[in-house]
């Protein structure tokens, strides 16, 4: 998806939906941080993750529950709850991304945009702004005129890149994607400083 969404599995034994209560749309601010053997991790920072739903919620032993909480972030809730109906005439599709974003997204945290080339002329026909910026990543050529442009939000910061500029950046951490592994294996992986992933997701 192109917003931050999060999964969490609580084992809770005081009834926390209940007690709260949770309704929906309450949020949760944390940062998480990965660590790997040679000390560097990655710190994580989505900003407010807004409650969306609860799943799968059984009873495991008496006065004990399981349930999956899903939680979205601020950014998709507002697009959720966003419509646009309008158009552009002689504008770079990286400009108009940056007005949808302010606009439209009330975005408040930090934006980067790679600039387009080319001007357009574009109708917005009553869209989502997420669609609608995804309709022109399509259309965006890059200052190589490389037509490979995304649009997502990852640790509190929303990207609207080339794929071409993603491949010049540093490696963060490395990742070996294999469906069937045994816990030695994935020791042996994390000794040498890659995370072994049991399930992607793209």
């Amino acid at each position: 998806g192109d917003s931050v969404t999060m999964d969490i599995l609580l084992n809770d034994s005081i009834n926390l939906p209940q007690k709260a209560p949770i309704l929906g749309e309450e949020y949760l601010n944390f940062i998480a941080h990965s660590k790997s053997v040679d000390g560097k991790g990655v710190d994580i920072a989505p900003g407010p993750m807004y409650t969306v739903s609860i799943t799968n919620r059984h009873l495991a032993k008496d006065r004990q529950q399981l349930y999956m909480l899903h939680l979205t972030s601020e950014l998709d809730i507002t697009n959720s709850n966003t419509t646009v109906s309008r158009s552009f005439r002689g504008k770079p599709i990286s400009s108009i991304v940056d007005t949808l974003l302010v606009d439209y997204l009330n975005i408040e945290n930090d934006v980067i945009i790679e600039k387009t080339v080319g001007d357009e002329n574009i109708i917005i026909p009553n869209w989502k702004p997420f669609k609608a910026i995804n309709w022109l990543a399509k259309r965006a050529i890059n200052e190589n005129n490389v037509p490979n442009y995304l649009f997502w939000e990852s640790n509190g910061v929303t990207y609207f890149q080339s794929i071409e500029t993603l491949l010049t950046q540093k490696v963060k951490q490395k990742f070996i994607f294999s469906p069937i592994i045994n816990a030695e294996q994935k020791m042996e992986q994390l000794i040498k400083g890659k995370t072994q992933l049991d399930n992607l997701e793209i």
